[in-house]
């Protein structure tokens, strides 16, 4: 089988942007016989999905997404503020934790706040 590339296919499960497709015959060779195609996956995680168009994330798709991580990250982050102003130190660490961003501002105000819960401690 030879990987096949959709212009624009993101797989939704990995992020992979190359395909294969599965091949089914009627049996019959010669006149009459024919193959369809049955169902395409992904060549690094191996989902099965029958329409590439479909399948595929859109740029749109994971610009949601990585907008939806980034208001959680900072509900956690103000939750974690709270958690500390209050003196549930523990609680406050615990979220601190579960931030992960690539967003240097973000991750700015984290260390921050992880330094004023230490010194607290201190």
């Amino acid at each position: 089988m030879e990987k096949k590339r959709y212009k624009g296919f993101t797989c939704r499960v990995c992020g992979e942007h190359s395909y294969e497709e599965k091949t089914v015959s009627n049996g019959i060779r010669g006149p009459g016989g024919a193959s369809w195609t049955d169902y395409y996956f992904c060549t690094d995680c191996s989902t099965m999905f029958k329409d590439v168009t479909k399948f595929s994330t859109t740029l749109l798709e994971r610009t949601k997404e990585a907008n939806a991580k980034t208001r959680e990250d900072d509900n956690r982050l103000i939750e974690a503020r709270v958690f500390a102003q209050y003196g549930l130190n523990d609680k406050a660490r615990e979220l601190l934790l579960k931030i992960n961003t690539k967003d240097k501002d973000l991750l700015q105000e984290v260390e921050e706040l992880k330094r004023k819960i230490e010194a607290k401690n201190g």
